[in-house]
């Protein structure tokens, strides 16, 4: 997984024009609460719009999450990741409950394993908030 420590070199600091251009375009689409970053990326997702999903991410986490879906780009890992999870707009809301995400002034952590949509690391930006790191969901949800 990429970490933290990685975030402060060339990352595009959230500055972008908002109207989610997506993968490679130095644009994003920050979102104003985590709550909002994580329900824009299932929904987006479930939807399979490609350049919708990438807006959501910094460029260290478009990188992140083709790595960790085992794609060669964040458009690729958009693509298999629709496929398999259609109904994946549903899962988000299992990710937030009193005390997850674990969120800081700067940050929201999802832990390992948002109910089968991986891992999120989100990052406060001028704009909001963009997931800076994802990793692949392990294990089951609910049982």
């Amino acid at each position: 997984m990429i970490g933290l420590a990685a975030m402060g070199c060339g990352e595009d600091d959230g500055g972008g024009d908002g109207g989610g251009a997506g993968e490679g375009s130095g644009s994003t689409d920050a979102q104003a609460s985590p709550e909002d970053l994580h329900r824009e990326f299932a929904t987006r997702l479930a939807e399979a719009d490609t350049d919708g999903v990438c807006a959501l991410f910094t460029e260290e986490g478009q990188a992140a999450y083709a790595q960790s879906a085992g794609a060669e780009s964040c458009s690729g890992a958009v693509d298999a990741e629709a496929a398999d999870k259609a109904d994946v707009a549903l899962d988000y809301a299992d990710a937030f409950d009193e005390d997850y995400p674990e969120v800081t002034d700067q940050f929201a952590d999802w832990g390992g394993n948002a109910c089968r949509l991986g891992g999120f690391k989100a990052k406060k930006t001028a704009d909001g908030w963009l997931l800076i790191d994802h990793e692949p969901q392990y294990g089951t949800c609910g049982g």
